[in-house]
């Protein structure tokens, strides 16, 4: 699969304009909030600049123009040379659009809008080893680690938004001093008026950093709750998972990487036009799929949101070390509700994932058309040790 640099540049200048319209509606702008980093790895594609010390900058736009929630991968319009082709700067885990940092997890053991650092080295390694397999990757340009303290320090408002909402749903059961933290009068109004949801997090802001012990002990302090009255309620979990990210006690970092083209294909659900070249993009994301088991890597998510335009397959924090990683394969089997591997593998070839793409990315991993689903999956399933 094969688009020319000038049609990249035309459809991220198309997305460009799109993102800058409505941001103007909305009064916003695409200036990422910088984050002092430190860099633990570095691979030959990196530019100069990247050095020990990484703050980045500037403006950065989402992959795609519309997306249905905020995301974590953002890109730089402007094309970064590297070996003669024109690439883009992508970061991965640097925020909510680049800005906010919060401190819950995803099911998956990944923190919202942000990335352990253990998670960004794996990425980084795994698109190493795609691209000695010849595969139609990113380029990993470097990891960075955001300092422990610096990342809970940046993060404190959105864990206190996160904290104040769960609270507001899990009333019944929520101590009198945190009641007291918060505002009992604002929790009670504060999804009717803005304001008064703003200062119940200003609230919490405040408290955990007047704090005696510093903020991360004032974080663990509010999700330290038990309620004796109610033994088998969850509302302690609830709140505790407010903060999980700082519970796990593990480092924080982010990608960066650079595509061909930031631009993905986006919803399977999305009436796509089945054109040759979206039948040659489906069946090269199948053949890359199928390479990656072959060389021991599940990938969770092969779908359309993952499927650059020039054809490559991105995402690599959504795939699993078969051989290493097996219970937190199944872990994941079972949190989506297919923990049998047959059906599992059903489940991300099929529709759910890859839409009208579907018969052309099956004709990708076989290598050959006609094959259903049920049939390439067996298939598959015998790739799997």
């Amino acid at each position: 699969m094969t688009i020319t640099q000038d049609r990249v540049q035309q459809d991220v200048s198309l997305l460009v304009k799109e993102v800058r319209e409505l941001d103007a509606l909305r009064k916003s702008d695409r200036n990422v909030t910088p984050k002092p980093g430190i860099l633990v790895q570095k691979s030959k594609w990196a530019p100069d600049w990247i050095g020990e010390k990484v703050v980045i900058e500037g403006e950065f736009f989402p992959p795609l123009p519309r997306p249905l929630l905020p995301g974590r991968t953002i890109f730089s319009p402007e094309p970064l040379f590297v070996e003669g082709v024109a690439r883009y700067l992508e970061l991965k885990g640097y925020g909510r659009e680049g800005r906010d940092l919060f401190l819950h997890e995803h099911n998956i053991g990944s923190v919202y809008w942000g990335m352990y650092l253990d998670e960004a080295q794996n990425e980084f390694d795994r698109l190493l080893a795609a691209l000695e397999a010849k595969l139609p990757v990113s380029l990993p340009l470097a990891v960075v680690e955001i300092p422990r303290e610096e990342y809970i320090r940046m993060a404190l408002p959105g864990f206190a938004q996160t904290l104040v909402v769960r609270i507001h749903f899990a009333r019944d059961g929520v101590p009198d001093w945190l009641l007291d933290v918060i505002g009992k009068d604002l929790l009670n109004s504060m999804f009717f008026l803005q304001d008064a949801e703003q200062k119940a997090i200003q609230q919490v802001v405040n408290w955990v950093q007047e704090h005696p012990k510093g903020i991360e002990q004032g974080i663990r302090a509010l999700v330290a709750i038990h309620n004796p009255e109610h033994p088998d309620d969850t509302f302690e979990d609830v709140v505790a998972r407010s903060a999980d990210a700082v519970l796990s006690n593990r480092r924080f970092g982010y990608l960066i990487r650079a595509p061909k083209s930031p631009i993905r294909v986006g919803d399977p659900s999305n009436p796509y036009v089945l054109s040759e070249e979206n039948k040659k993009l489906a069946r090269s994301m199948g053949k890359t799929f199928r390479k990656l088991l072959e060389m021991g890597f599940l990938h969770h998510c092969p779908g359309t949101g993952n499927w650059t335009s020039a054809g490559e397959l991105t995402d690599f924090a959504d795939t699993f070390d078969i051989k290493t990683e097996r219970a937190e394969l199944e872990a994941h089997m079972r949190a989506v509700k297919h923990p049998d591997m047959l059906d599992f593998l059903r489940y991300l070839i099929g529709k759910p994932h890859t839409g009208k793409f579907c018969p052309f990315f099956i004709e990708g991993v076989c290598g050959r058309s006609g094959v259903s689903v049920d049939e390439a999956a067996q298939e598959l399933l015998s790739l799997i040790p």
